[in-house]
């Protein structure tokens, strides 16, 4: 689970901050660092990180990618 805490140390202002650092590092081709980051998140955590990830805006490829990764592992 990603605490306020490990948030603060990452400098995010929130979850959805999390979300999209999980996006960029897909962007930059850090595979296993999106699956670990991924791992650290609670089960509601990646729920509802696929919900923000595949919100109504159209998402790009590599949310859709991130997204498929995390619906494996709700």
């Amino acid at each position: 689970m990603i605490s306020k805490k490990e948030l603060e140390l990452y400098n995010f202002e929130s979850i959805e901050d999390y979300f999209n650092y999980i996006v960029e590092s897909e962007i930059n081709g850090q595979r296993s660092q999106v699956k670990s980051l991924i791992k650290e998140m609670s089960k509601p955590q990646r729920k509802a990180a696929y919900l923000y990830l595949n919100r109504d805006i159209l998402p790009s490829r590599e949310c859709k990618d991130v997204s498929e990764l995390i619906f494996e592992q709700i």
